[in-house]
């Protein structure tokens, strides 16, 4: 059934099935690195709805019960009942309904067994819909497998209003975090993107992570995903021996990685050989549980205050950064205390400092991870912008014909195209990313041109 709908939409994937991931999406055609593989139109759209009678009950129940999800959840499956559900009930007027067919196609992503409705739902559905007991039970039953669809597939659609998504093809891409192809949206539509090339019969994942985190180390992105997903990686970059994102100082000063699952608490401490190919000795067990007990608490200093205001992280960079740089140099949490202080210098116009920060971020993610990503796209242009206003060109006083030479001689427009290359690939030429340093690009071009100089 799925692989018969899959055709009909110009049959570039099928539904394959492993043992260990179950149903997964696989290539039917060879496609080259930034080719749009499909486009899906979405199978529903359900948001926040604060005037909605339906929902402010529902809303009230979620804070009354301290049920385990958000009423944005629950609004989500209650918006996917049918017509059908609905005979012999007595149902709020200000519900959506699917149509069988849709309703059919969301029942077919994955979703744990589900036998029973949990005392949320069924308090949600004795609030809302007036029936007998038997009916009560079908309905909540329904419910309950929708919203553990909906937790399990769907993608966030919008902040204001909060809303989900859900799409049929996209459901069945597995998550990497070293993914083949990428995924955006144009409008409510979801396009699949190849980050690199594929061939006919490979598996097209997705990363289920945000583009910086596919930067964070193994043990980081395992956790995410744990809480998130329910899920423990097991792809070829989260099984590789090293972790290229918790380099850490070696004695004869050369850089050493991390074994990928070593941890403080793990019985085994590895990590790989020095870069520094004259170096014979490597650190013992109690030198790696020092090493990995100073992690730790960077790592912890990092989530305390990632959230914080530029000027508190920026002042907690400088406290940490000289130890940060000195004992992990090509870590992930140094790439953010590193970030942190190229925000900082740019609010406080010290581009030249906010420039040796963004080369520093760019040059940790060329090494940790080769694939395209969009956080290495928005250093790599921050750094291309930083240079340009170095040069005395800024937004709103484009400067004078030395300072476009100074441009032209520069690194600026040769960052700038390392930008483009990976937002092009990523979301064609179509996408706001991408659009948006095009035009940033061909402004500065134009005013260079107004006073001579050609860029």
């Amino acid at each position: 059934e799925i692989n018969a709908y899959l055709a009909t939409k110009d049959n570039v994937i099928k539904c394959d099935s492993t043992e260990t991931k179950g149903r997964i999406a696989v290539s039917s055609k060879a496609f080259s690195a930034g080719q749009e593989i499909y486009v899906e139109a979405p199978l529903a759209i359900v948001q926040e709805d604060h005037s909605n009678k339906s929902f402010k009950k529902t809303q009230e129940l979620v804070s009354k019960h301290s049920f385990d999800y958000e009423v944005l959840w629950y609004w989500c499956a209650l918006n996917c009942l049918t017509e059908e559900d609905m005979e012999n009930v007595e149902a709020p007027g200000d519900l959506k309904m699917v149509t069988k067919v849709q309703q059919r196609r969301l029942m077919l992503l994955f979703t744990p067994s589900t036998t029973k409705p949990s005392q949320a739902v069924l308090l949600i559905t004795q609030a809302l819909f007036k029936c007998d007991k038997e009916k009560t039970q079908a309905i909540a039953l329904t419910l309950e497998r929708l919203l553990q669809i909906w937790i399990h597939n769907c993608f966030e659609h919008s902040e204001d209003p909060p809303a989900y998504s859900t799409y049929f093809m996209s459901c069945f891409h597995s998550h990497s975090c070293a993914p083949n192809v990428g995924w955006h949206y144009s409008g409510d539509n979801f396009v699949l993107r190849a980050r690199q090339d594929i061939q006919a019969g490979e598996e097209l994942c997705i990363t289920y992570l945000p583009e910086e985190g596919l930067y964070e180390s193994t043990v980081e992105r395992r956790a995410d995903l744990q809480t998130t997903k329910g899920f423990e990686c097991g792809c070829d970059r989260c099984a590789s021996a090293w972790d290229t994102s918790r380099g850490f100082r070696c004695d004869c000063g050369g850089v050493r990685f991390l074994a990928s699952e070593t941890s403080v608490t793990s019985d085994e401490k590895q990590c790989s050989p020095c870069n520094n190919a004259a170096c014979t000795k490597a650190p013992d067990r109690a030198a790696l549980q020092k090493i990995m007990e100073e992690e730790e608490k960077l790592v912890k200093m990092f989530r305390k205050f990632e959230n914080n205001t530029t000027d508190v992280q920026t002042t907690k960079a400088k406290e940490v950064l000289g130890n940060s740089e000195k004992n992990f140099p090509q870590h992930w949490v140094t790439e953010r205390m590193w970030n942190w202080m190229q925000n900082g210098c740019t609010r406080h116009r010290k581009y030249a400092d906010a420039i040796t920060f963004a080369d520093r971020r760019a040059g940790f993610m060329e090494k940790a991870y080769t694939g395209l990503n969009g956080a290495a796209a928005w250093c790599i242009e921050e750094w291309a912008s930083l240079t340009v206003r170095e040069c005395g060109v800024e937004p709103n006083n484009m400067g004078n014909k030395q300072s476009f030479e100074k441009v032209k001689s520069g690194d600026a427009m040769i960052l700038y195209d390392r930008a483009l290359h990976i937002l092009i690939n990523m979301f064609g030429t179509e996408h706001e990313f991408y659009v948006d340093v095009k035009s940033k690009v061909d402004q500065l071009k134009e005013a260079a041109k107004k006073v001579g100089v050609t860029l």
